[in-house]
């Protein structure tokens, strides 16, 4: 019970009344009330974007778990769903989350000049756009958001974790961690700041301290990946597993045959026979639905676990023997990915039809995550500089980790040119701006004392 009234604030209704109030001035719950209240505007009652519409209908009405949609959340909206049927409860949850990271974020930088930049990351451009579907970039990038502010809070102040709120953070890593396969590769960031934050479980020298924390993060870290697993083969039927990891290599094979004007692809995934190279480049695109899911599509997924394997093996002898068609490619959905701009898109759906404002368009591309890609980093680097003597170091390093971890995974595991893959790195990137704006503006000597605390000293 300690656990949870540590982790509410709350001691009793009245305290928690005079704590909560305390928390911001007038104008900061003025700005946060009107945050939520155009949120709710804008957003209600939601709307069905393909992929939202494909996970309601298919997976959440009839509780079906498919190796595409992320399962634990698919069972948490099912039950808010026989509630109150759609998606307003699941889409409240999402909001939940995102909000709650920029009140705790706020917390933390009560006084600062920056305090209030928190209140209006919900409503950049790329994070506002998307914020009202239930995606799983949505889901994990709030979600991570959320533990993040919580992991700083504890870092700025010099907390050490108690038990509960390590099995509370650690159960929301692995939630949200299954709502996007490449969350796999960033979760462990998220692991090694918990397991730093942990009590000191281990005496000796600081060599011995060191080795036995890098031995609980790879326990922990594999702990973790072996309950998704387990997750996935206890909720996920073998019949509804859809092996969506092919369309990756499916896709891969098809741009290195366009690039190196050979047919990669095997042949029993044409639908036509004899295979034709001018069939792939028709249909090549920065997405792959056009390659294998309509009718007029040249090629199919894989039928059974021998074509299955027989892919597998051909996608890897075609990059050992091609591999600057398979980086070509992989560049090409890369960089699309990065100077893709969501607000472009949202202004060239609005002004469709009128010329004359559609030639304003190409000016919107500024909005890209590209020009920030060189922030984000040296927020890292800024980071990394300054772990052992500020305490806002290791906050900016985690999440500057983890915001270019995901851009590096997808070079090599993106399933297309989509501008929303990235949305998690733009969630990092605009809630690291604050802890870099204060390690660049505010020197060391005018910081608390307490700042200067070495990254394995946490009281």
């Amino acid at each position: 019970m300690k656990f949870f009234l540590n982790l509410s604030l709350v001691d009793s209704p009245y305290k928690w009344t005079l704590k909560t109030m305390n928390l911001f001035r007038p104008t900061q719950w003025a700005l946060l009330a009107l945050g939520l209240a155009l949120y709710i505007w804008t957003f209600f009652p939601p709307e069905f974007c393909p992929d939202q519409q494909s996970m309601y209908a298919h997976s959440v009405v009839n509780l079906i778990f498919t190796d595409y949609f992320p399962p634990l959340s698919v069972l948490l909206w099912h039950a808010l769903d026989r509630i109150i049927p759609g998606a307003e409860l699941m889409l409240l949850v999402n909001f939940f989350f995102l909000w709650a990271a920029c009140v705790l974020g706020a917390r933390d930088f009560k006084g600062a000049k920056i305090e209030n930049f928190f209140f209006f990351i919900p409503f950049v451009p790329s994070i506002f756009l998307d914020a009202g579907f239930i995606l799983k970039d949505t889901i994990l990038s709030f979600g991570f958001m959320f533990i993040c502010m919580i992991l700083a809070n504890c870092s700025l102040k010099n907390k050490r974790l108690s038990l509960g709120k390590t099995i509370f953070l650690l159960g929301g890593v692995l939630y949200f961690s299954m709502a996007k396969v490449q969350a796999y590769y960033v979760f462990p960031f998220l692991i090694f700041w918990i397991v730093h934050l942990l009590p000191p479980l281990s005496y000796g020298s600081r060599i011995k301290k060191w080795l036995f924390k890098f031995g609980l993060w790879i326990t922990l870290c594999l702990g973790l990946f072996a309950g998704m697993k387990a997750c996935h083969f206890a909720l996920v039927k073998d019949t509804d597993n859809k092996h969506y990891w092919q369309y990756v290599k499916i896709y891969d094979l098809a741009g290195m045959s366009v690039m190196s004007h050979s047919v990669y692809v095997p042949s029993f995934l044409f639908k036509t026979l004899p295979p034709s190279l001018e069939s792939i480049e028709t249909h090549y695109d920065y997405l792959w639905e056009p390659l294998i899911v309509y009718n007029h599509s040249p090629l199919r997924s894989t039928e059974n676990s021998t074509e299955r394997k027989e892919l597998l093996k051909i996608w890897r002898s075609a990059i050992w023997r091609d591999p600057g068609s398979y980086l070509k490619h992989r560049f090409r959905i890369w960089i699309k990915i990065l100077t893709t701009s969501a607000l472009k898109g949202a202004y060239v759906q609005w002004a469709s039809g009128s010329e004359p404002l559609l030639r304003f368009a190409p000016f919107f591309s500024l909005f890209s995550f590209a020009p920030l890609f060189p922030f984000l980093l040296s927020f890292m680097v800024i980071g990394f500089r300054k772990i052992s003597t500020r305490k806002e170091g290791l906050p900016l390093l985690m999440m500057s980790s983890m915001g270019l971890m995901l851009i590096i995974v997808l070079f090599f595991c993106s399933l297309a040119a989509a501008g929303r893959y990235i949305y998690f790195s733009w969630c990092c990137f605009m809630f690291s701006v604050p802890f870099a704006y204060t390690l660049i503006m505010t020197p060391s000597s005018k910081t608390n004392p307490d700042s200067k605390t070495s990254i394995g000293e946490v009281k």
